[in-house]
């Protein structure tokens, strides 16, 4: 077996189609035909001398395939940030950076650090995404952002598969449209979306006797939360930075121990070398001295 015959335009089709679970969905990222697909994986088949692909619909790997796959994986993560240091190094602070974020942060949080952020760099063009979780994922692995922004409870194990870097802090105040009171029919609205802070706005709830008894209604985001809260359907579980800024009424503070926090977190692929253009956005956001704490 002579591993240097391995062709690297092989080892694509190979992991495209497993990636993809599909050598029609490959030779169509390819622009090639099906039948170039299945001769490509063939020829990594002699030269290493065993099956890859045990079954096709769907595709199910032998033992080799998983580490043919596994192994060429990583060779072209390692091509890919190869590229992208030598760009880094061609280009330096010019160019466009596409961040994804959810719709709260480019609202009420971003704004303030962007303005600044372009005067220190303007030869940065940042294209903003806005999405759900699972659309943040989504643009981070398939490489349609470099960097997304998004609040999560510090616990959280929604975005395990990517690695990151804690940009702010904060808690949870009480807020209501205009009143600094609970009244006994108001409705209690948390956010769902995260199921680490759902679980402690729930724990919230039951440890206080004026919250305990109201009844509670789940929405999807930060945002519904306050344009609920605006158009005086209930009080509200947000983070200060919300709340002040759609100008609402902050209800008594509870002791800070009970309430839920959060964090503010930049998060990018695993083993992926951040552009200069990246590098650049996390290192304002961690030492602005404003963004210590939200």
């Amino acid at each position: 077996m002579n591993l240097s015959d391995l062709n690297l335009r092989h080892l694509k089709y190979y992991l495209d189609s497993v990636t993809q679970k599909s050598m029609n969905a490959a030779a169509l990222t390819n622009h090639v035909s099906s039948s170039t697909i299945s001769h490509g994986i063939r020829k990594i088949e002699e030269i290493i001398g065993a099956v890859l692909i045990e079954d096709r619909s769907p595709i199910k790997l032998t033992a080799e395939g998983s580490i043919i796959y596994k192994t060429a994986k990583d060779v072209f993560d390692s091509l890919e940030n190869m590229n992208l240091q030598l760009e880094n190094l061609r280009h330096g602070f010019k160019g466009d950076l596409e961040i994804v974020s959810t719709n709260s942060l480019c609202l009420y949080w971003l704004p303030k650090y962007m303005t600044e952020f372009e005067k220190s760099f303007p030869h940065i063009n940042i294209k903003f995404h806005r999405g759900n979780y699972l659309e943040i994922c989504s643009k981070i692995r398939e490489g349609e952002a470099e960097i997304a922004l998004t609040a999560m409870g510090p616990q959280s194990k929604l975005f395990d598969e990517f690695d990151y870097a804690t940009i702010a802090a904060g808690n949870f105040f009480l807020y209501s449209k205009d009143s600094d009171e609970i009244k006994d029919d108001d409705t209690l609205l948390i956010d769902h979306a995260d199921i680490d802070i759902f679980t402690y706005n729930q724990q919230l709830m039951h440890m206080n006797p004026e919250l305990k008894n109201l009844k509670s209604r789940e929405l999807p985001s930060w945002s519904m939360i306050g344009a609920y809260i605006e158009a005086g359907a209930g009080v509200g579980m947000l983070p200060e930075f919300i709340g002040s800024h759609m100008g609402l009424q902050k209800i008594r503070s509870y002791p800070k121990d009970k309430l839920p926090s959060f964090e503010i977190r930049a998060l990018w692929k695993k083993l992926k070398v951040k552009s200069k253009l990246a590098s650049s956005l996390l290192e304002f956001l961690e030492k602005n001295p404003s963004n210590s704490k939200t």
